[in-house]
């Protein structure tokens, strides 16, 4: 299971997945139709707030690295994210182009959210409401 939330465009959706709940897991973002990760290389609270906030999950308690919550296949779209932590969604945030880094997935970035989604559609497709 795992939380789906639409940007306001094709790149910047984002996903958490492979958490031990619906408000955790390793961020991954849609460009270009396809599913990548985001590398570490600069992650922190500030970019993590603006997963938790796209996804509705409240706040960040905290920016993992390191592949927390396992390895992503497919690119790795997004790294050295500059964020404020009050931008909408992730495609908002100050990075270099979409798949120009050379992260590897032993460094995927996750996410950890202080809340609950209200009602979010499970990556099954099945909706789960809290």
């Amino acid at each position: 299971a795992g939380v789906v939330c639409a940007g306001n465009s094709s790149s910047g959706v984002v996903r958490l997945v492979a958490g031990p709940h619906l408000c955790a897991g390793r961020v991954e973002v849609l460009h270009e139709g396809r599913w990548g990760s985001v590398c570490d290389r600069g992650w922190d609270l500030s970019d993590a707030q603006v997963v938790c906030h796209q996804v509705g999950c409240g706040r960040a308690l905290s920016a993992l690295g390191g592949a927390r919550f396992g390895r992503g296949s497919g690119q790795v779209w997004l790294s050295d994210l500059t964020c404020a932590g009050s931008e909408r969604h992730l495609g908002q945030c100050p990075a270099p182009p979409w798949g120009s880094n050379t992260c590897g997935h032993q460094w995927d970035a996750a996410v950890e959210c202080a809340g609950v989604p209200r009602c979010a559609q499970t990556l099954s497709g099945a909706p789960r409401c809290a």
